[in-house]
């Protein structure tokens, strides 16, 4: 009986042809993966080498996530698809200290603390005023209201110009610490524009004009105008925040205080990264992702901007802010760090589930949607605890027709002081 196969009549290209697209592929995957290797071990030792990181060195690996997720999102639905993951074990985090920094969708953070704590009746640190930990000076216990005798508390999350030690006599020793930052090009313009009126030096040149004009002639108006009680909000002042001396951008300064910031705080934020930013902090905590849901609060209304002017008044912004800078890009990197070892296809997936639970609330509760200006609020109760400087467009949200009674609803829109004013009477009343 004669069998026609490669093997017994020994043609001899049935064995060279594959065996050379074998070794082809081979070589191809190693080289691929060698090279992955050597480019993240480059990195990751200069980056040991120093503290301080430039933003670019994230360029790669956004890049590279970005890529992942456009392959997703242009693949089918049967390809796309994934079996649902397990969640490792964890415990759930409920002693948190929140550094709330100034314009960096700090608000919409604090919101979701709020309403954790509320729902699960954990006990906050509450400020004397009911606003902040006595800002701008440094954190002192005195400053939190009495509790009738406990000690401890289980959130920390409103304003204050961070002290360490002193935190920390009023949080537990297993406290989560985390705060959030923001790109300081898009920062100074935020602030320039929305606390103008509190700061003397902003106000050398008119309410509306662009920053650019300002940054341009930034040393003469910061040394020549009266200092006032928010002087440091024109210059590095979410290094003030941390409790450093915003003034002080001598490289070895910078590099201890980023090198110290890091010690103290398990996770620093992105705003400008904000998704990925709360898929992150939802597993650092254990919590669900329905959970860190939230809307944009407290937020400006921008108007357009050409992108060559907004280019320069980034580049004049970190110039100025030598040391939030240098804190940004470390920070920056190191959320991309992160999420390259959480996985870029898992933190896609995550992503999409946390803006389909953000939709959700906004279907639930909002009326159209979405936000509105300020001008447009309709619930007089809310007008009467909603600060907006003059001049400045804030969204806002009007609850739709039967969501007013809904507990959850109410406190997703609820500004920071009403809300605050509520945890307060809860705890002490």
């Amino acid at each position: 009986m004669r069998v026609d196969c490669c093997f017994y009549t020994r043609k001899w290209k049935c064995f060279v042809l594959p065996l050379l697209i074998c070794i082809l592929l081979y070589y191809t995957n190693y080289k691929l993966n060698h090279r992955k290797r050597m480019s993240f071990t480059t990195s990751h030792s200069a980056n040991k080498a120093s503290p301080v990181f430039e933003v670019e060195a994230t360029t790669s690996l956004k890049n590279k996530y970005t890529s992942e997720i456009s392959k997703k999102l242009l693949s089918s639905p049967q390809e796309s698809s994934l079996p649902s993951e397990k969640n490792a074990k964890c415990m759930r985090r409920k002693n948190i200290v929140f550094l709330k920094t100034h314009k960096t969708a700090s608000s919409a953070v604090q919101n979701i603390l709020l309403r954790y704590g509320t729902h699960y009746n954990l006990t906050f640190a509450m400020p004397n005023n009911k606003h902040d930990f006595g800002f701008p000076g440094a954190f002192k216990p005195g400053t939190v209201h009495d509790l009738k005798g406990k000690e401890k508390f289980n959130i920390l999350c409103h304003h204050m110009r961070y002290n360490h030690d002193t935190v920390r006599d009023v949080m537990p020793g297993d406290s989560f610490y985390f705060s959030i930052i923001r790109e300081p090009g898009s920062l100074f313009e935020s602030t320039f524009d929305y606390l103008w009126q509190l700061v003397p030096a902003f106000k050398r040149v008119k309410h509306g004009e662009s920053p650019e004009k300002w940054l341009d002639n930034a040393q003469e108006f910061f040394e020549t105008s009266p200092r006032g009680s928010y002087w440091f909000f024109a210059k590095n002042p979410t290094a003030y925040d941390f409790g450093y001396d915003s003034m002080n951008q001598n490289q070895s300064f910078i590099e201890e205080m980023i090198k110290e910031i890091e010690q103290r705080f398990e996770l620093i934020l992105i705003a400008d990264h904000y998704q990925e930013s709360m898929v992150l902090l939802s597993n650092a905590l254990c919590w669900s992702i329905e959970e860190v849901a939230c809307l944009s609060l407290n937020s400006r209304k921008r108007d357009k901007i050409d992108l060559e002017v907004k280019a320069r008044v980034r580049q004049k912004a970190r110039a100025w802010n030598k040391a939030d800078a240098a804190l940004f890009d470390h920070f920056n990197a190191t959320l991309w760090k992160k999420i390259e070892a959480y996985g870029y296809d898992r933190m896609r997936r995550k992503v999409n589930s946390l803006q389909q639970a953000n939709e959700n609330l906004a279907e639930l509760c909002i009326d159209g949607g979405k936000a509105v200006d300020s001008s447009k609020l309709k619930d007089a109760q809310m007008k009467q605890n909603f600060y907006k400087p003059a001049g400045v467009s804030v969204g806002v949200y009007n609850l739709k027709k039967g969501a007013e009674t809904n507990p959850l609803c109410r406190e997703l829109v609820t500004p920071e002081n009403a809300f605050t004013d509520v945890v307060f009477k809860r705890q002490y009343h």
